[in-house]
């Protein structure tokens, strides 16, 4: 941060807290919300949104820019996380749903650690920034890429 922004370690927490309000709101926001249909598509795009915030935190030379990026990309994880259990508890079969959600956390949290490690290595030779601006547009891109098929489109 301190190289980035010339801030300290403060602002880093900052903008974490900044995230986690944008989360907050982006929950509130699908609960008050919450669409009948398109939901499917509503959950890819935000996530996919989502991920466009931390290319513009990676990218930002101001820090007051990369606020306004950690906010906007939590409200996305928010909405995205939202309306995702939603489909869940609603589509899954009961019979499946332990199974599914087991799956579920496997991928989105269990599989962090793998993350971690490999922007650890990867940043012995690249600049965080290129990682983070990297990450965020292969994020971006998987979960847009859905959203060019109909059926995908078309679901719920």
């Amino acid at each position: 941060m301190r190289s980035s922004y010339d801030r300290g370690v403060g602002s880093y927490g900052l903008l974490f807290s900044l995230m986690a309000a944008g989360m907050v709101a982006g929950s509130l926001a699908w609960a008050r919300w919450h669409p009948q249909r398109g939901r499917v598509k509503v959950c890819f795009a935000a996530f996919g949104v989502g991920a466009l915030g931390i290319i513009v935190v990676a990218l930002s030379p101001w820090f007051w820019l990369a606020t306004a990026a950690v906010v906007w990309r939590g409200i996305g994880i928010g909405i995205g996380i939202a309306a995702w259990m939603t489909l869940l508890t609603e589509l899954v079969p009961d019979r499946l749903l332990s199974r599914v959600y087991s799956l579920d956390f496997f991928g989105s949290s269990g599989l962090t650690p793998v993350g971690y490690a490999l922007a650890a290595a990867l940043a012995t030779t690249v600049a965080p920034t290129t990682i983070l601006a990297v990450g965020g547009t292969v994020a971006a891109t998987l979960w847009f890429a859905p959203l060019a098929w109909r059926r995908v489109r078309d679901a719920d």
